[in-house]
């Protein structure tokens, strides 16, 4: 499956088995994954206060956004609610820390990643906690493929060294602008 189109990659992630995106066949045919140029471009929203997670598709064992990040927006340090997670960066960089957390400290546990176009980065909740950003100074673009959906998860307050459950909200949904968020004006295409 390279450079495929969202359609395309969709269709397959819906004929999978749940246990077909939780093996190592998963990244081996995740590695070889290419997008067609632009393939997000209808899903991608930004927005000015937070990175935007803009939901591409959702099925029973898969999710897929776009990420639409501003210079220097960043996630907190958070778990992937038990989930895989796979993230191509389809334009400029982002910058990844990897964690151990616990109530109380966050320990870096490896070192920074500087994920740019190409195959996908891996992460999931054995591999530990991570934190996202934007380091440049212009927009970027990233796709994530969780297996499966991720409804909550976990992050880490550096202000108060707790934990706290975190709902994973969308900015848009399948290209659409989601009817409780702010205005027009805060969208970017």
């Amino acid at each position: 499956m390279k450079n495929t189109s969202v359609r395309s990659f969709v269709e397959f992630l819906e004929s999978q088995p749940r246990s077909h995106l939780q093996n190592d066949e998963a990244d081996r045919v995740f590695k070889a994954l290419c997008f067609e140029p632009h393939a997000f471009d209808a899903y991608t929203y930004f927005c000015d206060d937070h990175y935007a997670r803009n939901l591409v598709a959702r099925g029973l064992f898969f999710e897929l956004i776009v990420v639409a990040w501003l210079p220097d927006q960043e996630t907190s340090i958070h778990d992937h609610g038990g989930q895989r997670c796979w993230t191509w960066v389809q334009t400029g960089e982002l910058r990844s820390l990897v964690y151990r957390c616990e109530e109380g400290k966050a320990a870096l546990s490896q070192g920074e990643e500087v994920l740019r176009s190409g195959g996908p980065s891996y992460i999931d909740d054995k591999v530990g906690w991570h934190a996202l950003t934007n380091p440049g100074n212009k927009p970027a673009v990233s796709v994530h493929l969780y297996a499966d959906p991720i409804d909550q998860c976990r992050t880490f307050c550096n202000k108060t060294f707790k934990i706290h459950s975190t709902q994973a909200d969308y900015f848009t949904e399948y290209g659409q602008p989601i009817l409780d968020l702010p205005g027009e004006e805060d969208f970017h295409h």
